[in-house]
């Protein structure tokens, strides 16, 4: 959920105060998940496994521009893969 919320943002799909807000809220409940280790690969690799999801485009699961969840498609380009290795090489801390 983190991941999708800080992806969004940096995807231009919802704000800034909409990834500050839940991430405060998920650390809050599950602090561990910032010190699991994802490695890029591996995790670029399962999504694109998933039945939703075909080598070009992804089925996601996001929040928009007014925080609600919602599905959508996304390309599976290089600009959803850099947002997702800054997230994960973030350290994943505000």
């Amino acid at each position: 959920m983190d991941m999708a919320n800080f992806v969004a943002v940096r995807l231009g799909i919802t704000g800034e105060s909409v990834y500050e807000r839940m991430h405060r809220t998920l650390r809050g409940n599950f602090s561990d998940f910032e010190r699991t280790a994802i490695p890029l690969d591996k995790f670029l690799s399962a999504i694109a496994k998933d039945k939703k999801n075909t080598d070009a485009e992804l089925r996601l699961i996001m929040p928009d521009k007014n925080a609600e969840i919602k599905t959508c498609l996304r390309p599976n380009d290089p600009r959803f893969r850099n947002a997702c290795a800054q997230y994960l090489a973030s350290g994943r801390s505000p």
